[in-house]
């Protein structure tokens, strides 16, 4: 007899994935490690929580984004073809994902194939898979940013939460600046956008020029205001997060009587916000730091860590959906 935490491998129009189960929920999780490390699937009491609508073949080789694609070295987009890092600047070479403004746009990672499963590891508690990408000379990207480094991410699927972290060890010999993300898109069925509220737990909105870079100012927002997103298009930065007493901040969306918990762990900074109008999804993406922060020195609030060599970085989100809707303010 199986345990309640499972897993199977397999194929799909030719890449493999493996799909993590928690029976005791009905609760399980695709991932495609050759695609990005993409999650397609996570499935909630046989609800699918993510908007995926591709095959992942044709995902492999069009522009589009989906399901939880991780965005790396830098997350969202900078305002020219490199950044400046130790007082030099490194600039991008080749092709690279774009903006409309023709920014460079979610770091060089999306549809990587470079990455090798480890490990699925099983228990009473939880399933996790955990996989490894050594950025170093033999990836494309590498000319781009160039410095020797690795990436461990586990994915863990437990009680019907799912957790995503990540681990990055500075094997170089040189300081190692972050900048990474995740861009988790939710699926709002178009019947339910009308009702879809979204709870905010920042104190301020990043104010942004025409083409969408901050520019430093912040703008005071009421946390915790309730958003209807019937007739909001947001492309939207947020900081200042309010935190719970274990460091992660709780953003959550309702819609009929499903509620979405995303939690960012402490070192998450800034929020990106993505739901355009006439779409049937929701974007609530977890930043290191915001938009463009390594070309805009000298704005506190716009700093981002820094990796000595032989240093180690981990840090966590979380996605923890419910059926039962109870009020924010009961909870």
């Amino acid at each position: 007899m199986k345990g309640r935490y499972t897993f199977e491998e397999g194929t799909s129009s030719g890449l493999t994935f493996v799909r993590l189960f928690d029976r005791g929920t009905g609760s399980e999780v695709t991932v495609f490690p050759k695609l990005g490390h993409t999650i397609t699937s996570f499935i909630h009491n046989k609800q699918e929580l993510l908007y995926f609508p591709f095959d992942p073949k044709d995902y492999s080789e069009n522009k589009s984004l989906a399901g939880i694609p991780f965005l790396y070295p830098f997350a969202n987009r900078l305002n020219r073809k490199g950044f400046y890092f130790k007082d030099q600047f490194y600039e991008f070479e080749g092709e690279i994902f774009r903006d409309q403004f023709s920014n460079p746009l979610h770091g060089f990672l999306l549809k990587e194939k470079a990455w090798d499963l480890t490990s699925i590891d099983e228990s009473i508690d939880g399933i996790q898979l955990t996989s490894r990408l050594n950025f170093n000379e033999q990836l494309e990207c590498f000319r781009n940013f160039p410095f020797s480094h690795s990436i461990e991410m586990g994915i863990e699927l437990k009680n019907g939460n799912l957790s995503i972290s990540l681990k990055v060890t500075n094997s170089g010999n040189k300081d190692l600046p972050l900048g990474f993300g995740f861009h988790p898109y939710f699926k709002i069925p178009f019947e339910d956008r009308n009702k879809t509220i979204l709870h905010l737990p920042s104190n301020f909105e990043i104010s942004v020029d025409k083409n969408l870079i901050p520019d430093g100012r912040l703008i005071p927002i009421s946390k915790n205001e309730p958003i209807f997103l019937k007739d909001v298009s947001l492309d939207t930065g947020y900081t200042d997060l309010e935190r719970d007493e274990y460091g992660f901040a709780h953003f959550v969306t309702i819609h009929r009587e499903f509620r979405t918990e995303i939690l960012f762990g402490r070192q998450y900074k800034t929020a990106m916000v993505y739901t355009p109008l006439g779409e049937d999804y929701i974007c609530i993406e977890p930043m290191l730091n915001p938009t463009n922060s390594w070309n805009s020195p000298g704005i506190d609030w716009m700093s981002f860590p820094i990796l000595s060599p032989g240093e180690v970085f981990s840090e966590v989100f979380q996605i923890k959906p419910k059926t039962a809707v109870q009020s924010l303010e009961n909870r």
